[in-house]
């Protein structure tokens, strides 16, 4: 709904409501698409002492998580039809 529409209709009710767009126009019978999934090493997180973790500690983890789908991604993608692409994160 590019026009809002329903977003507004929804908060007017107090309950989403959602158009299914699927394989024959409007129905509700999703389309056929290929999914591919693919399985990268575990990253292993030690216990924080307290259970609170420092900033420091929250962004090592999500930068050891970045790399982790990144090497995932490089080791892939020529398998799944996308060589020349790279993979950036903002």
């Amino acid at each position: 709904d590019p026009y809002g529409i329903l977003e507004n209709i929804s908060r007017k009710m107090q309950a989403s409501l959602f158009l299914y767009w699927g394989r024959f126009g409007c129905c509700p019978i999703p389309r056929r698409v290929q999914i591919t999934m693919v399985y990268g090493e575990p990253i292993r997180v030690d216990k924080v002492e307290g259970g609170n973790p420092t900033m420091e500690q929250v962004d090592e983890l999500h930068e050891r998580i970045l790399d982790g789908i990144r090497d995932c991604f490089e080791s892939h993608k020529h398998a799944l039809g996308l060589g020349e692409k790279e993979l950036i994160f903002e």
